[in-house]
């Protein structure tokens, strides 16, 4: 098996945009629905979602959650 070593300004580039990005899991409007069809939920917004409720703004809108606030 081979490894490409990265540069430490892509290393760097890579994590920002991880850490950038809201992570509905940091979020204090995420729950957890409990319904197998459903099992994400964001207060905030107001829906219920089979995946990560990021993802479906994402998917809707073409922009990163904007209500995002840090537990």
């Amino acid at each position: 098996m081979s490894y490409v070593k990265l540069s430490k300004s892509v290393q760097r580039d890579e994590i920002m945009n991880i850490t950038d990005k809201p992570r509905c899991a940091r979020c204090k409007f995420y729950y957890i629905t409990w319904e197998r069809s459903h099992p994400y939920g964001c207060k905030r917004w107001g829906f219920k979602s089979a995946t990560v409720p990021s993802v479906s703004v994402f998917s809707a809108s073409g922009k990163d959650c904007q209500l995002f606030e840090k537990k």
